[in-house]
């Protein structure tokens, strides 16, 4: 007779010798160390920002210890200004008067009409007002196509373009009111869209794309640093006119650095600097970035190299065009993309200035943790003695009810010895 056994497939009884293991557990120990194999290469792959900063953005997928964000030099950032205009919905009915109007004007006149309004909208001052603001004037009273309301605002906007100098002086402000913001921002609009049309895309640099550029490059301090679209090198290159004069973002790693003095422009900038990327999207295309500053670690880089693995950055700009460049295969296409550098890696020295500053708000934190943690220990100490005085006044409820002990063990008493005098009477 045979026992069967519920630890294993033998029976009790004449259990062989020396038998090998089950195949099982040689199979199941295989798929523990294949996934063991497959943690260990997830993990090393996680510890390199270009497999995922595609998906992510570059301000969760860099840690905040390792980047700065870098504004436009020699300009506020766009939240410090008393008016941020990108992105300021425009009304198609003052846009098509702001298209009339641009239509009349010379590319010099049209470049006065943009830095004034420009300079205008994001509170700074204006230091002289366009030649063509009569003329302008003129043609407003000229146009039929439009009701007399909107021409008394737009008369309205021309004259306080004229007089914020005035007031300015008076006042201390020469910021664009709410009345005046949905035609500035029209004008605006339509003067960028007739730069955009002059600039000469698929080609070395022209005269007619440095309206654009100079814009741009001015309006890179407005630029907000996040909650901008990012996008890739081959999108640029193959759809052209459906990112021109868009807000786009764009990573990848510093190959080149160059910095060149700009050319006499109405926007007072002086120089700026050219960045060929290495795009992080693994696109072997590269990518011209201009922008108005850059850190030391990206400036150290050098107009003539050819790095492999530079410092990551994050660019956040418009595109302009696609500049043509001769490469070891022939004339190929860049995209260029002028704005400001969002994000980029800081050097051991910012780190260790950074660590300094930050120096008191730790020590904050720590007297935060000491002081949370005794009021922890505190109340910890209350809860225990109150739990233990409620247990012995609980203990103390329960006794007041209960029969005294010897009462009852003199009971006992009393009974053991009345059944010792019964036994001995019957005796």
């Amino acid at each position: 007779m045979r026992i069967p056994s519920q630890f294993n497939e033998d029976s009790l009884y004449r259990r062989a010798r020396g038998r090998p293991e089950s195949s099982k557990s040689y199979r199941r120990l295989a798929r523990l160390l294949i996934a063991l194999a497959l943690v260990v290469v997830f993990m090393r792959q996680a510890s390199k920002p270009s497999v995922y900063q595609t998906f992510f953005p570059s301000s969760t997928a860099t840690p905040a210890a390792a980047v700065q964000s870098l504004a436009a030099s020699g300009a506020e950032s766009g939240p410090h200004r008393p008016e941020n205009m990108i992105g300021v919905p425009v009304a198609p009915e003052d846009r098509r008067v702001a298209n009339l109007l641009t239509q009349d004007l010379l590319p010099a006149d049209q470049r006065e009409w943009v830095v004034a309004l420009s300079r205008w909208q994001s509170g700074r001052p204006v230091d002289t007002v366009p030649s063509t603001a009569q003329s302008i004037r003129d043609r407003l009273q000229s146009l039929e196509s439009i009701s007399e309301e909107q021409r008394l605002e737009w008369r309205g906007m021309i004259e306080s373009l004229l007089n914020q100098k005035i007031e300015r002086d008076a006042e201390g402000s020469s910021a664009v009111t709410s009345i005046d913001r949905p035609r500035v921002a029209a004008f605006v609009a339509a003067l960028d869209d007739a730069a955009a049309s002059r600039v000469v895309d698929g080609s070395v640099w022209r005269s007619g794309d440095f309206d654009s550029f100079y814009r741009y490059l001015d309006q890179a301090g407005d630029l907000p640093a996040t909650g901008i679209a990012a996008t890739g090198v081959l999108p640029l290159l193959q759809q052209p006119l459906v990112f021109r004069n868009q807000l786009v973002r764009v990573d990848g790693g510093v190959a080149r650095a160059e910095r060149i003095d700009a050319k006499e422009n109405l926007y007072g900038i002086t120089e700026y600097w050219q960045l060929w990327l290495r795009p992080s999207d693994g696109a072997d295309r590269p990518l011209v970035a201009i922008v108005p500053a850059v850190p030391d670690l990206v400036a150290s880089v050098g107009r003539d190299a050819s790095v492999q693995q530079g410092p990551q950055v994050t660019i956040v700009g418009r595109f302009l065009k696609r500049l043509a460049y001769e490469s070891s295969l022939g004339v190929d296409l860049a995209p260029v993309v002028v704005g400001r550098i969002a994000f980029a890696p800081m050097t051991e020295n910012e780190v260790v200035d950074r660590i300094d500053v930050d120096d008191s708000f730790q020590s904050r934190l720590w007297l935060t943790v000491a002081v949370a943690s005794l009021c922890g220990f505190a109340l910890a100490a209350i809860a225990i003695l109150r739990t233990s005085t409620m247990a012995r006044r609980s203990r103390e409820l329960r006794a007041e009810h209960r029969p005294a002990p010897d009462q009852f063990l003199k009971g006992l008493g009393d009974v053991a010895d009345h059944d010792e005098s019964g036994q001995e009477a019957d005796r």
